[in-house]
């Protein structure tokens, strides 16, 4: 049985609104990280609602899979730092740093998204969701 009940009216109403607030920001001109970031909270905010009126848990994870999990975030994070700056600018201690240079180290970058994906989804598919039993 879900517990509508449960709901919290000013999350599912922001939550609706940055749905439909993202868009128009990004249409508007605005930056697109900025109209990203309100799009992906009101996604969060209206999945938070659902688990919460459908009664949804999550089995807590071993160590491993955090640790995995944390790996994947840190490979894809570097991927984006790959992806967003030159290799002049580029910390000194990651591969392809070279100082003046203005090309982007794509290859890289490529293989810790790759890498970042697989180990971050596999962390992600070992978290099982399970329904609470009846009130």
């Amino acid at each position: 049985m879900s517990s509508w009940r449960d709901l919290d009216g000013f999350h599912v109403l922001s939550g609706v609104l940055a749905l439909i607030g993202g868009p128009i920001m990004l249409v508007a001109g605005a930056p697109a990280g900025w109209a990203t970031l309100v799009l992906v909270i009101g996604v969060v905010l209206l999945i938070g609602q659902w688990m919460i009126a459908t009664d949804v848990t999550f089995e807590w994870p071993d160590r491993l899979t955090v640790i995995v999990g944390a790996g994947g975030t840190a490979c894809i994070a570097l991927a984006v730092v790959y992806f967003t700056r030159a290799a002049g600018d580029l910390p000194t201690i990651l591969l392809g740093y070279d100082a003046g240079s203005e090309h982007l180290c794509l290859l890289p970058g490529i293989l810790l998204l790759a890498a970042g994906a697989l180990t971050l989804g596999r962390a992600i598919t070992n978290v099982h969701p399970t329904k609470r039993a009846q009130r």
